[in-house]
């Protein structure tokens, strides 16, 4: 693709002075972090420990406590990443993207910068020649003596941003690393004195399925999300203003080179944010959900100034040489680069990140883009992940004081927080859309398989061959969908009876091993059914089961006369989950049936490793 018109290629005079703008100066500088070799041992969970305050700005650094690696392993990593990136056989080359600097007031919304194919092909030897004989030309002319500040930097940038466009290269998106490949999955090694990033849990080719990171669940591959991405800048290469897909947190890490200045506004602020783009930046003339679409092209360069004077909080660093950047879920960030330089990202996901996911889900899918993950899916295999914790014998004597006493991180809590909460709320669809019955969720095998093979607790497992689950096949293609219609059961679909169907005496159900559905064995209820699955994706029926007292196990389920669903009324005035050891309850004071497979009396603990 050809340069834009009237686009010039070659840099223009800088200005012969850099006085920092005041607005640079008074913005405020987003936190800096410094582990212990302990706290770096756990990226995910040094990540969440920090991430209350240090969400609040968007972003933030990380400074390691252990060395980068040695430049000449890098750049052999990252030969051999271009390489098989290239086919195996290729030279280790790479495409670089031009990128508009500059101000062109004839274009209707000037803050849309063009991006185009530069065409042309460089080793990394090639193109850090290029970028730094382009930034001592645009440099030579400086007045000043000795290496530039930051904000002089900073200052450069934004009024050449204002300037007679030209172009700069930047190769980005590139699927690959510069660290050394893991032996294993989950194997780094314990951070200690002498050893480089790449040998610790923070190496980028495994964080984002680093212990804790709910990413560790996807079953596909994707570049940039779940694996990481490379960039290879020169001096003013940006990044425009967006969000992580499905507002995912992202980690960069620079491997060399010069510094990167980095623009941050917290998730609070980020509709106001995009209010000020369509207002100041597009003219008005689109509407709020466009706006989103639009800086979803990774194409819009505003100015921060233009933000914090219409009250919009934003921040600054500068990222260096072996140090870590971390964008929080829902926080739009954007920056540009001082310089020839070296960096790949990918996504991760704290617990927290579970607070955002279904609003993003919901984003994406307004402006018609495809789901790149389930946050559903992710949480139902992280609370069956939980769920292994439990004892293999469980039966109606107390559990050990030590698996009683054993203390939950809050991630841990968050997590089974929003599982709770989510399937009440599926619950609650459900009935509304089955017009008052009882509708049936049932477990699908989703999840690895193995995970489910693990959850064989208590009593004798039974085949139920008349339940019609989705074959292994259907998994995995439902995993890549994150439609709620397609729970929902046809409300027109055949029930019949059908022999031993067990109630629950004991505290808690298995949920699935492969294509069985395996309840814990007990009193058999006078009723029973066979339902054929519709095409739901999610695995699991309910979170807990009550204690059903002697006298009245006999009567807790009556025919609902329509289409043949089964409904339990309620036995308690009270709807209470309580979450056993953290105290945390979620109650009503009106009575409530709880609806799933069975209802039950409403007051009943959730799952007793909580």
């Amino acid at each position: 693709m050809a340069a834009p018109s009237g686009l010039s290629l070659d840099p223009p005079q800088p200005p012969t002075t850099t006085e920092v703008c005041q607005w640079l100066k008074n913005l405020p500088l987003a936190p800096e972090y410094r582990p212990t070799l302990s706290e770096f041992q756990d990226p995910i969970a040094y990540i969440f420990k920090i991430e209350k305050e240090a969400s609040q700005y968007g972003i933030c650094k990380i400074i390691p406590p252990v060395l980068p690696s040695a430049k000449k392993t890098t750049l052999s990593n990252l030969n051999r990443s271009l390489c098989a990136r290239n086919g195996g056989s290729s030279a280790p080359t790479f495409t670089t993207r031009q990128q508009q600097i500059g101000f062109c007031p004839r274009k209707p919304r000037p803050v849309q910068k063009p991006v185009w194919q530069s065409g042309e092909t460089y080793t990394f030897q090639d193109f850090e020649t290029k970028a730094r004989t382009f930034e001592k030309n645009y440099l030579k002319k400086f007045s000043k003596k000795g290496a530039l500040s930051p904000l002089e930097f900073e200052t450069l940038y934004w009024k050449a941003t204002l300037d007679k466009p030209f172009s700069v290269e930047y190769a980005n998106d590139m699927p690959g690393s510069a660290f050394s490949p893991r032996k294993k999955e989950g194997q780094g090694g314990v951070a200690g004195d002498g050893m480089s990033v790449g040998e610790t849990e923070w190496n980028m080719r495994g964080v984002s399925r680093a212990k804790g990171s709910l990413l560790r669940f996807m079953k596909e591959e994707i570049p940039g999300v779940t694996s990481p991405m490379v960039y290879i800048g020169m001096m003013f290469s940006w990044f425009a203003w967006h969000v992580e897909d499905h507002d995912l947190h992202s980690l960069n890490y620079m491997h060399m080179g010069a510094g990167k200045t980095w623009y941050g506004v917290p998730r609070e602020a980020a509709v106001a944010f995009e209010e000020v783009v369509r207002v100041h930046g597009y003219g008005g003339e689109i509407n709020p959900l466009v706006t989103f679409s639009v800086l979803g092209e990774k194409t819009t360069v505003m100015s921060p100034e233009v933000f914090i004077s219409a009250g919009v909080p934003c921040c600054r660093l500068v990222q260096n040489a072996g140090e870590f950047v971390v964008t929080f879920p829902r926080a739009y960030h954007s920056g540009f680069s001082h310089g020839f330089n070296c960096g790949e990202a990918a996504n991760i996901a704290t617990p927290e990140w579970l607070m955002v996911a279904k609003d993003a889900a919901i984003r994406r899918a307004s402006i018609n883009y495809p789901p790149m993950v389930s946050h559903f899916q992710l949480l139902y295999d992280l609370a069956l992940e939980f769920c292994t914790r439990i004892p293999v014998n469980i039966s109606a004597k107390p559990r050990s004081s030590r698996l009683k006493d054993k203390q939950k991180g809050e991630g841990e809590m968050l997590v089974k927080e929003q599982f709770v909460k989510n399937m009440i709320q599926n619950n609650d669809l459900l009935h509304s859309l089955g017009k008052g019955s009882s509708v049936v969720l049932l477990p699908r095998s989703s999840s690895d398989i193995s995970v489910c093979s693990k959850l064989r607790v208590g009593s004798q497992l039974r085949d139920s061959p008349t339940l019609g689950l989705c074959s292994q096949k259907d998994v995995m293609k439902s995993s890549k969908s994150s439609g709620s219609g397609d729970i929902l059961q046809d409300k027109d679909q055949e029930i019949n009876q059908v022999k031993d169907f067990f109630s629950v005496k004991a505290k808690f159900a298995s949920l699935c091993e492969r294509n069985r559905f395996s309840i814990l064995n007990g009193n058999e209820c006078s009723e029973s059914m066979n339902i054929g699955t519709g095409r739901g994706m999610f695995l699991l029926l309910l979170v807990g089961l009550p204690n059903i007292s002697e006298q009245n196990s006999s009567r807790w389920v009556e025919k609902n006369t329509t289409a043949g669903f089964y409904d339990v009324p309620v036995q308690s005035p009270n709807y209470h989950i309580q979450m056993a050891d953290q105290g945390v309850e979620v109650a009503s004071s009106s009575a409530k049936t709880v609806r799933g497979f069975c209802s039950w009396p409403v007051s009943f603990e959730l799952w007793k490793f909580f």
